[in-house]
């Protein structure tokens, strides 16, 4: 039988107090880990802790006033199309003129709208800052 003699002491665990050979060897090895825990916290904590930028809304809203349609309009941001969204003008049961929002960074961005059909917004450019929102207002005029 090997016997282990541990001349190690902390403040939460007195191992020389332990009467058992296999609770020694926990009680080392568990205060181990708990330092090597308590070294990761230390070193890792600047980063876990840090503070992420609020990111900005954009949200698309249809300006229809007098329509009667359904129409489809495909959204994109900085020419990448994020969504396809079918509005409803002065449609029963329901009006659906606002788009849901994307949340995109903080920053100057190209935002951009068209139809299904091929009508094409001119696209605008705007800034946002963390936590801001914008709507882009597409003007549409049904004959």
């Amino acid at each position: 039988m090997v016997t282990h003699r541990f001349a190690f002491d902390c403040g939460l665990v007195n191992i020389r107090a332990i009467d058992s050979e296999h609770m020694k060897r926990f009680a080392f090895l568990l205060t181990i880990a708990g330092s090597v825990a308590f070294a990761a916290l230390v070193a890792c904590g600047p980063f876990i802790m840090e503070e992420r930028t609020p990111n900005a809304s954009v949200f698309f809203q249809l300006d229809a006033p007098l329509c009667s349609s359904i129409i489809p309009v495909q959204f994109s941001i900085d020419h990448a199309v994020v969504a396809t969204d079918t509005f409803m003008v002065n449609v029963a049961p329901r009006e659906h003129t606002r788009s849901r929002a994307f949340i995109i960074s903080a920053g100057t961005h190209l935002l951009s709208a068209r139809t299904v059909a091929g009508y094409v917004w001119r696209d605008l450019q705007v800034t946002l800052s963390p936590g801001s929102a914008v709507t882009d207002s597409l003007p549409f005029y049904c004959s």
